[in-house]
């Protein structure tokens, strides 16, 4: 146990200055068992005789190191024993979580950190959640994220305090050299555990840290590590304001936001530069993901790049997230979700009833005779689908031409469909086109047929239809959104 030290004492009374810890703080501790959380350990634990604090410990155990990782396991649980501070071990099959996302082991294990984080601490009733990142934990941060390609606010990386799942975020090291906490641990014979994976040269975090700092140190600016650091948060600064204008930007442009489903106006978003773009699908993406997964953002840039050209373009990310746009508007939702748009299941049904019917899960139909036959057309323009996608409903009523004597029928549509309208027949994949019919609309709006021909289809106005029929009827369909979620 630390009593008393001089670099703990300067670090005690600054957590307390700058309001990181307060009294009557829960704080859920990350603790792998390395110099560096020990460290954060035992200052907590130290400043226990100050404030009234309760700590409480989480540890994963990764599983990729074999009886290593079981011996850390054992370090913490005994560390936790003997100072009274309640503990939690998790383990987690890391190796196999990146395998099945298709990420690198470094992203698995950050994403799983942070997800059983925020759990462990609402079942812990913990106010805030420590980790142990120092200066260098920031450098080496900002450097990989600069190789891999990231943003601003991704470039900056690393923030004292942020927010995770509604919870706070503490990182009460960040101002600390990794050389200081060493020299701590070893005045105080402080005993700590050595992650042997650290020196491997697999993992990009690695060669970082013992090649390319030293290499900038050495060959290039002595001071790399304090100048470097300086420019972050110069540039952290600069990344606050431009949150605030991404923000404003991402209301702007917002159709609607729902489970698993973000729609956004794509001539809107076709007017900002591309940095504020890809900030915005960024954003959206990870607040629809499934999984703590963040998406990379040369992913994201693929799918600014798609937004830009003028076609339908489907643009998949890791963990199942899809960006698709098209020339209305450009959707960021789940791949299952987005299944349901594409592969809604077959339909068909014979509409013999003035009555309103379900048709799928989507669609409901209403038929009835016409009044006035000419006035009775929904204009589907592009307010028109903007306005369905901000609801997630609506209502297409056209005037329908069937054959005296024929039964109407509804299907979904087929690859290959043509239709005869007044002028000639036409594919039905380019009425929609033309039509601009939002392409996650095209397979679960029923087009209606008699016999074997077409005789209506989204997108088709009155002095379109077949005039060779003359028996006619007013078909409405209630389209909702509800039937995705």
């Amino acid at each position: 146990m630390i009593t008393h030290d001089p670099y703990i004492e300067q670090l005690n009374r600054s957590l307390l200055n700058n309001g990181l810890i307060s009294s009557g703080d829960i704080i859920l501790l990350g603790l792998s068992g390395g110099p560096d959380s020990v460290f954060l350990f035992h200052l907590l634990f130290r400043m226990q005789t100050d404030i009234h604090l309760n700590i409480n410990v989480v540890h994963i155990n990764h599983m990729l190191r074999g009886a290593e990782s079981g011996l850390d396991e054992q370090f913490v649980l005994a560390l936790c024993e003997e100072h009274n501070v309640p503990c939690t071990i998790i383990q987690e099959d890391i190796q196999s979580i990146a395998s099945k996302n298709k990420v690198s082991i470094e992203m698995a294990a950050r994403s799983v950190r942070y997800e059983v984080f925020a759990q462990a601490a609402r079942q812990t009733g913990s106010t805030m959640i420590m980790t142990a990142h120092t200066a260098d934990d920031r450098i080496e941060t900002a450097l990989m994220r600069l190789i891999n390609g990231t943003s601003l606010k991704g470039l900056t990386g690393l923030r004292t305090v942020s927010e995770l799942n509604n919870l706070k975020l503490v990182r009460p090291l960040l101002p600390c050299w990794k050389k200081d906490i060493l020299s701590c641990l070893e005045r105080n014979s402080i005993p700590y555990r050595i992650d042997s994976s650290n020196t491997s040269h697999d993992y990009l975090r690695n060669r970082i840290r013992h090649n390319l700092i030293p290499l900038l140190n050495e060959s290039y600016n002595s001071s790399f590590n304090d100048t470097f650091i300086h420019t972050l948060d110069l540039m952290q600064k600069q990344s606050e304001c431009m949150t605030d204008h991404t923000q404003k930007a991402y209301n702007d442009c917002l159709l609607s936001e729902r489970a698993y489903m973000i729609f956004f106006d794509r001539a809107k978003l076709m007017e900002l530069n591309d940095a504020v773009l890809g900030d915005i699908l960024h954003q959206a993406l990870f607040n629809i993901s499934d999984t703590p997964l963040r998406p990379a953002y040369s992913h994201t840039m693929d799918a600014v790049r798609a937004i830009r050209q003028n076609e339908c373009k489907v643009i998949e990310f890791p963990a199942g997230m899809r960006v698709v746009s098209d020339r209305l508007l450009t959707a960021v939702l789940h791949s299952s979700t987005l299944n349901r748009f594409f592969n809604p299941g077959g339909f068909e049904t014979i509409i013999d009833t003035p009555a309103p019917f379900t048709f799928s899960p989507f669609c409901t139909i209403t038929i009835s005779g016409p009044d006035n036959p000419h006035d009775t057309a929904s204009i589907l323009n592009n307010d028109f689908w903007k306005s369905f996608f901000i609801s997630g409903k609506t209502t297409i009523t056209s005037l329908v031409r069937v054959p005296e004597d024929s039964n109407l029928r509804a299907r979904n549509r087929n690859a290959g469909d043509r239709i005869q309208l007044s002028f000639g027949t036409k594919k039905l994949k380019d009425l929609f086109i033309d039509s601009r019919i939002p392409v996650l609309l095209r397979n679960i709006i029923p087009v209606l047929t008699t016999g074997d021909e077409i005789v209506w289809a989204v997108g088709i106005t009155d002095k379109n239809l077949n005039q060779r029929f003359n028996k006619t009827f007013i078909v409405k369909f209630e389209l909702t959104l509800q039937a995705v979620f």
